[in-house]
C-alpha cells in the first residue's frame, strides 16, 4: 500500500532542501530516526526505533524537484523513504511517499499514516521557527 502526505512551509525551497539533506537533521523532525551516532557527509550512523543503521541521502534533481531517497541499512533488511520537496524563494511543498508492507494490518498502515502526518507538522513547525 502506497500513500502520500504533503505539507506546505513558508520557507524558501533552498532552506528547506538544506536542511532536509543533512542526515543529523533526521531526528529533529521523524520519530524513526532517535539520534545520530555520527555523520560524514552523506552518510551517518543512526540510532533508530529499529536499532542502529547506516543511513545515507541520496538527491536527484530534475527540473523543479528535488527528491530525495533516505536510506537505512541494518543487518538484513533496509527501509527506504522517499521525499519530493518543491517551491520557490517563499514556500515549499514537501511530499513524502511511503509504502506499507501488504501484510500491516488496517490498524498498523493507520498508525504509520497518522506518524507520518505528526512528523510533518513538525517538520514545518522547526523550519518555520528558525528559518521563516
Amino acid at each position: 500500500m502506497e500513500y502520500q502526505r504533503q505539507v506546505k512551509i513558508d520557507v524558501s525551497l533552498q532552506k528547506v532542501h538544506f536542511f532536509m539533506r543533512e542526515i543529523k537533521n533526521l531526528p529533529i523532525w521523524t520519530r524513526f530516526f532517535k539520534r545520530c551516532i555520527s555523520y560524514n557527509k552523506n552518510i551517518g550512523e543512526m540510532e533508530t526505533v529499529l536499532g542502529r543503521s547506516l543511513t545515507t541521502i541520496q538527491e536527484e534533481q530534475s527540473g523543479s524537484f528535488i527528491k530525495l531517497l533516505i536510506s537505512s541499512k541494518f543487518d538484513h533488511r533496509q527501509e527506504q523513504a522517499v521525499v519530493t520537496i518543491e517551491g520557490n524563494k517563499q514556500q515549499t511543498n514537501v511530499i513524502f511517499h511511503l509504502k506499507i508492507p501488504p501484510e500491516f494490518s488496517e490498524e498498523q498502515q493507520q498508525k504509520m499514516v497518522t506518524s507520518l502526518e505528526e512528523e510533518l507538522r513538525t517538520l514545518k513547525k522547526h523550519l518555520e521557527s528558525n528559518y521563516g
